[in-house]
């Protein structure tokens, strides 16, 4: 009888212990995988226990009907966890966001010392590009005019336009149009189209 008390005293801790662990992990995974960022907070990158998360999104910028390009040196790989690819073809085209979710779209511009808001839209040499009684900042997701403008978090094969002028409704639906959908190769939703991007000088970035 004795021998079979400690027994099963034995076994009940052994299950706590387990319960125990296993409550302990879940809890640390879920906390990993709902970490959202602050716009303006800086987390150290040794601090994050990275999920699996990768997604892509394609954009494009047009000031005064001329395409605002990207393609800097110092805009390569600017913020961890959405950055461009620079060294892939068309790279400038296409937001990749890795490790976390929830970024907004300010955290990406802040990133390349860029202003992007319902009121202006400023260069990274300066340069203002700010609403006044005839030409305003639009912006739109998927074909679909977005009121959240930097506060937007994108999501994977978005297709983003930021436009700056005094564009008719017929012109803005080219420039619509115009936004690639380069994404959907990079997230591996259609490989077969892989030939459709420029030949790379160097191995793909995904």
């Amino acid at each position: 009888m004795q021998k079979r008390k400690k027994i099963n005293y034995i076994y009940g801790i052994v299950v706590i212990v387990i319960v125990l662990v296993a409550v302990i992990a879940s809890v640390g995974f879920t906390e990993t995988l709902t970490r959202r960022i602050s716009p303006g907070e800086n987390i150290p990158i040794e601090t994050i226990r990275m999920p699996l998360y990768h997604a892509h999104a394609d954009f494009k910028v047009f000031l005064n009907g001329k395409e605002f390009s990207f393609n800097k040196p110092q805009f390569d790989v600017a913020n961890k966890h959405i950055h461009l690819h620079l060294r892939n073809p068309d790279g400038d085209k296409v937001i990749h966001m890795e490790g976390m979710e929830n970024i907004t779209l300010k955290i990406f511009f802040d990133s390349l010392n860029v202003t992007f808001n319902a009121s202006c839209f400023v260069t990274d040499a300066g340069e203002s590009y700010c609403i006044n009684s005839e030409k305003r900042i639009r912006f739109f997701v998927n074909g679909r005019e977005n009121f959240q403008f930097d506060f937007y978090e994108p999501r994977n094969l978005d297709r983003m336009l930021i436009t700056y002028g005094g564009f008719t409704e017929e012109e803005i639906k080219k420039l619509v149009e115009n936004v690639t959908d380069y994404a959907c190769i990079y997230s591996n939703r259609c490989p077969e189209r892989i030939a459709e991007l420029p030949v790379p000088e160097t191995e793909l970035t995904f």
